[in-house]
């Protein structure tokens, strides 16, 4: 599985949403994740694992405690030779 795009907002510890184009990062598809404490590193990883498996491996929950408006993640992915895109909206209904 190669990463492609990952968009996400009240996930973690990014309430506003945020947009990760894997494609433009680096031609050979090698990632380095770094930041200080609390950046955020983690929850990256996790919002790529929920969004395929519905749950995180450490178990905690994955929606920001800081204030937002709308929680989702729309991560796309390429694997086998396709494109696959997975989206999951975990925005409450007022």
């Amino acid at each position: 599985m190669k990463p492609k795009l990952l968009r996400m907002a009240g996930i973690g510890s990014f309430p506003q949403e945020v947009t990760i184009d894997f494609e433009h990062l680096d031609a050979t598809g090698l990632y380095l994740v770094v930041g200080p404490t609390g950046a955020g590193k983690t929850t990256i990883f996790e919002a790529m694992s929920y969004a395929l498996f519905a749950k995180v491996p450490s178990g905690r929950d994955i929606e920001s405690t800081f204030p937002h408006e709308r929680s989702f993640i729309d991560f796309t992915f390429s694997h086998g030779g396709a494109d696959h895109r997975v989206v999951r909206d975990n925005t409450k209904a007022n």
